[in-house]
């Protein structure tokens, strides 16, 4: 049965528990403006739905115990958009973020950064593919530059590191070690 009521500072509208609390489908309007519509379990947002903010992002997607977990698309108040995979409110696992700068990452992420093997493209022209770790290049990697040189070697914190090729469009080719960012030997 559905019901109207004020929990704490929100509004509430919808199925609810023999406790009185969110649970099926709802409606909830929260102090500040924020508004969910979706699945409840007892009182938390739990299952399918969507959050709108004031400022006009939102999430559609699934949520766990109140958190977003599970597949679920975030429009970012910069107009970033993460789509892909959630856990404990952040991305988690295979998803891809368009920056509202143009610059598109797909790829696994961990804790809210890419982490793992992923893509990134720049509006430049270049972009990079191979493995990242704390939302940084570490590992191996391949980057395009937008004057068609290609390095293809290890990377640590976003530099080239350890042993690794630069091909140039002329056909040079600088092979060896890298340390942040420069060839030195």
């Amino acid at each position: 049965m559905e019901q109207t009521k004020r929990i704490g500072d929100a509004s509430y509208t919808g199925e609810v528990n023999d406790a009185g609390q969110p649970h099926g489908h709802g409606r909830m309007l929260y102090a500040g403006g924020i508004f969910y519509d979706g699945m409840f379990e007892n009182g938390k947002p739990h299952g399918h739905g969507t959050m709108r903010y004031p400022r006009g992002y939102g999430y559609d997607g699934e949520y766990r115990n109140g958190k977003r977990c599970g597949q679920g698309k975030m429009t970012y108040p910069n107009n970033d958009v993460y789509d892909g995979a959630w856990q404990n409110d952040k991305p988690h696992g295979h998803g891809r973020k368009l920056y509202a700068g143009g610059i598109f990452y797909d790829g696994e992420w961990q804790d809210g950064r890419p982490h793992g093997i992923g893509k990134m493209r720049y509006p430049d022209g270049h972009g990079y593919e191979g493995e990242y770790r704390d939302g940084k290049r570490n590992g191996h990697g391949i980057m395009t530059y937008p004057g068609g040189e290609v390095y293809d070697g290890g990377w640590k914190d976003d530099e080239k590191h350890g042993f690794g090729r630069m091909t140039c469009p002329d056909g040079t080719v600088q092979v060896g070690e890298w340390d942040s960012g420069r060839l030195i030997r």
